[in-house]
């Protein structure tokens, strides 16, 4: 299980996307988090 969230990560401290990144892989929603989000996915399966 991977996360892509919309929000900024300099953004998710002091949210829920903070408490639960910890427990998910979590990514900005881009290229770059999209592809990196592929990465764990891969590598679990």
């Amino acid at each position: 299980m991977a996360w892509l969230n919309p929000m900024p990560c300099n953004r998710w401290t002091g949210t829920t996307a903070g408490e639960i990144r910890p427990l998910v892989p979590m990514f900005e929603f881009s290229r770059e988090g999209l592809q990196n989000a592929i990465n764990v996915l891969r590598v679990r399966f």
